[in-house]
């Protein structure tokens, strides 16, 4: 395994945009060390992270499930 990352490996592995990877990594969402007008990414401290994911992974399907109101029919 390589010492490093790029950020556009980094964007591929978490299906991002580029530009969505360069944002995390300025926000430090993302474990980075900037070297001069690059971004580096640690691959062991990514690859921890990822895993863990520092507890904020949401489970699937909870949030964007689209919420409906059920009435019952009554006849007169």
């Amino acid at each position: 395994m390589k010492a490093t990352l790029q950020v556009k490996e980094v964007s591929k592995i978490l299906s991002l945009g580029i530009n969505q990877t360069y944002k995390a990594c300025e926000r430090g969402e993302i474990p980075s060390i900037r070297m001069g007008h690059r971004w580096v990414i640690p691959s062991k401290a990514f690859f921890q992270w990822l895993e863990t994911c520092g507890g904020k992974v949401r489970p699937e399907g909870n949030n964007h499930e689209k919420k409906t109101k059920r009435f019952k029919l009554v006849q007169k």
